[in-house]
């Protein structure tokens, strides 16, 4: 084992074991029980506790086994039993650990390393290998990262890396594993870090002692009970703007004594949203009292986005959204805002669509939303049906070739007048022909409605051609499902698909012919 400090630029991963640390790297690797045993006894050997037992088989609980897993019966720790008649040359466990090393009081080093155990030849102790993988450099007021990375030309070279965040360790294969196991952490408490971790303990380690030691205000933070923000700045929190030029709590939160104390505890998301709020009633409509701003953040703190949509859209202001929901709200649950503010938010979209001027009390604060949005919602299908009735008539131009009358079957093929038939026809005989409505009006595809000569009113077959001039499907009540109430399709239908085949194909041929000569003619 080569033992040597390596530094930012040393090109080999092997590190020493400074005291204490192979005690804690042990404790977290695989402990092993070798055993040998005769008629009436057992003698075994234990990496936990270290010591050679030799006792009676009565005496040994657990049942041996070679791989099996059991408990040391002398100090009852988790083992795994290894027969020892078989080599340990080729018995090894890897785990990842970061250790704290001190420097000096102002300087510490984060080792990230991969820990192996291994045997050699018959010894039944195992020995330890530390693999450097990352190098962590913290001082007051800042903090460097460094890279184990295996190099082209051979060996591993250290390179700085900009950005902070947790170790990644790789495995020889390739496979990652972020995990690790942070060990001699009492050291830091004798360094600048000392009160890093004193009343939180981070989910992110060694991203949280790097900011810490970039930012030592952080502590701030922890102290004054704000730990769910400290940690959302640890690993990056959007919109979380901390002043790290005051040492004062209300400076770095922009806060005052009361703001505090209602925001304690609070996560990131909650801080975020006040100061939103907060911002829009100071900028907005000019009020500075904190516990009014304190009651409607208390009210719709979990609905800024939304409001902000609305506000945004419509021009309103956050008060004035807030008040009205306020006012037509009667369960004050979160739900029932929710709801509220959804409904609010497509009236607004309509009335943006219908081009309504929101600047009218009356329009932007419906005394009945639920009403109001009725009448909105019937307005948009009434523009939108005028708008795909203006392209049907447009594209009808086109279906000239689509009408036929065959007098010998009493069958006749008729173009609907508009958009609204389509879907009355899918509903008079069941079918999804109105699906197909905007389609049609666009010119995708053409519908086409199949009458008997003797009533030309009532839906019978609906028939869907292509834009080539084939008839895709002739559907009559239910799809001529029998399984759904329908009735199979008679052969005279069947009968009558064929002739209407072959008169598209002649009708469109001639259309088209009669296309180009008036394009000539134009021309």
């Amino acid at each position: 084992m080569n033992y040597f400090r390596p530094t930012p630029y040393d090109k080999y991963g092997l590190l020493p074991m400074e005291p204490g640390e192979e005690e804690e790297i042990a404790s977290h690797m695989p402990h092993y029980l070798f055993y040998r045993r005769d008629k009436s006894n057992v003698d075994f050997y234990c990496t936990a506790c270290h010591n050679r037992h030799y006792m009676h088989k009565s005496e040994f609980s657990e049942t041996l086994g070679h791989k099996r897993r059991g408990l040391c019966p002398a100090c009852q720790e988790a083992v795994e039993f290894r027969s020892m008649c078989f080599g340990r040359k080729t018995l090894d466990a890897w785990e990842n650990f970061v250790i704290v090393r001190v420097e000096s009081e102002n300087e510490v080093h984060l080792e990230c390393c991969g820990a192996r155990l291994y045997f050699e030849e018959d010894d039944m102790e195992p020995r330890y290998d530390l693999f450097s993988k990352a190098y962590y450099e913290l001082r007051p007021g800042s903090a460097q990262k460094y890279a184990n990375r295996w190099c082209w030309y051979g060996g591993y070279d250290w390179t700085e890396i900009k950005t902070l965040g947790e170790p990644h360790f790789v495995s020889c294969f390739g496979f990652s594993d972020n995990s690790y196991y942070p060990i001699c952490l009492e050291r830091l408490d004798k360094t600048f870090l000392r009160y890093a971790l004193r009343d939180y303990k981070p989910s992110y380690l060694v991203t949280y002692l790097s900011k810490y030691a970039k930012h030592p205000n952080i502590e701030y933070l922890v102290r004054g009970r704000f730990e769910r923000i400290a940690e959302a700045v640890v690993v990056g929190g959007q919109g979380i703007y901390i002043n790290w030029r005051s040492t004062d709590l209300k400076k770095m939160l922009r806060l005052d004594r009361a703001e505090i104390n209602l925001l304690q505890g609070c996560s990131a998301d909650e801080y975020r949203e006040y100061i939103s709020i907060r911002r829009h009633l100071n900028k907005e409509s000019g009020i500075v009292d904190h516990n009014r701003i304190a009651r409607y953040w208390t009210e719709f703190g979990y609905f800024d986005d939304r409001i902000g949509t609305i506000s945004t859209q419509s021009g309103l202001t956050y008060k004035q959204i807030m008040d009205y929901c306020l006012k037509n709200v009667k369960d004050r649950g979160s739900r029932a805002k929710s709801e509220f503010l959804c409904d609010y938010r497509d009236y607004i979209n309509d009335c943006i669509e219908l081009n309504y001027d929101l600047t009218n009390r009356t329009v932007a604060f419906p005394r009945d939303l639920h009403t109001a949005h009725q009448r909105t919602m019937k307005a948009i299908v009434i523009k939108q049906s005028r708008e795909m009735e203006e392209r049907r008539a447009v594209s009808d131009k086109l279906r000239e070739w689509l009408p036929y009358v065959s007098e010998e079957k009493g069958l006749a093929v008729i173009l609907p007048k508009s958009v609204a038939e389509i879907v009355e026809e899918g509903r008079a005989l069941s079918h999804c022909v109105g699906g197909y409505a905007d389609r049609h009006a666009e010119g995708l595809l053409h519908i086409v409605f199949l009458r008997r000569l003797d009533d030309l009113t009532t839906p019978y077959y609906t028939i869907e051609v292509n834009t080539e001039g084939r008839m895709v499907q002739c559907r009559g009540y239910a799809n001529n499902a029998v399984y759904n109430d329908g009735e199979p399709k008679p052969q005279e239908i069947k009968d009558f698909e064929a002739e209407y085949q072959q008169y598209i194909i002649r009708s469109i041929k001639e259309f088209k012919k009669k296309r180009k000569k008036k394009a000539r003619r134009s021309a």
